[in-house]
């Protein structure tokens, strides 16, 4: 009997809200540019609302990679793109992942970007989560992400830590910030807490 992950009990629930956060979303992706034959990873990928947006702007010799530990998420995601040649799902701890994992699934060795978007305040070893994925990118590739933060414990922050897993207090983008190089940092306040969009290259 598989194991069930907390994403995939609140899977139904996860699969409505996640629109809340769109407009981010795009933000985010927005900043990227992937060139011909190189692979992205949507690391956390969730139910593919990642997937679907970076889909209308890579190039199509280029392929997409979503990455999670929920296996629900990922067979809903892999019947929603089924029909899709470049866009691949790999249920996956984001501290495990290699590049074996990635050479099973494409022929392209070179991972030019890898975005998480609301990942890395929730997966548990979250640090050492980053700099795996993170030391699979090519030389000059980008890794982006966009997370909440807040150092309050509102009404709005204990309901996001309690249905998401969450913890808003951390900073997120500090790893990224001493790893790379061509850093970025971008904060949406909000009442509630910050939207925290940050990327950075590869050296």
């Amino acid at each position: 009997m598989i194991k069930k992950t907390w994403y995939d009990w609140i899977f139904p629930v996860y699969f409505i809200l996640g629109d809340n956060y769109l407009k981010w979303r795009k933000d985010t992706i927005n900043l990227i540019n992937l060139g011909p034959n190189e692979v992205i990873i949507d690391l956390c990928s969730g139910t593919g609302r990642n997937v679907e947006l970076l889909s209308q702007r890579i190039p199509s010799s280029s392929h997409i990679i979503g990455v999670d530990t929920s296996l629900s998420m990922q067979k809903f995601c892999r019947k929603k793109f089924r029909t899709s040649q470049n866009i691949h799902f790999l249920k996956k701890s984001a501290n495990d992942l290699s590049k074996e994992d990635i050479s099973q699934l494409v022929p392209i060795e070179d991972i030019g970007c890898v975005i998480c978007t609301l990942g890395l305040s929730v997966i548990p070893k979250w640090r050492e989560a980053f700099f795996n994925a993170f030391s699979l990118l090519k030389t000059g590739g980008m890794f982006i992400l966009f997370d909440i933060h807040s150092k309050q414990s509102n009404f709005a922050c204990k309901c996001i830590k309690c249905f998401a897993k969450a913890d808003l207090s951390r900073e997120t983008w500090i790893p990224l910030q001493e790893a790379s190089t061509d850093f970025h940092f971008i904060k949406y306040s909000t009442h509630f807490f910050d939207i925290v969009i940050a990327h950075g290259i590869k050296t």
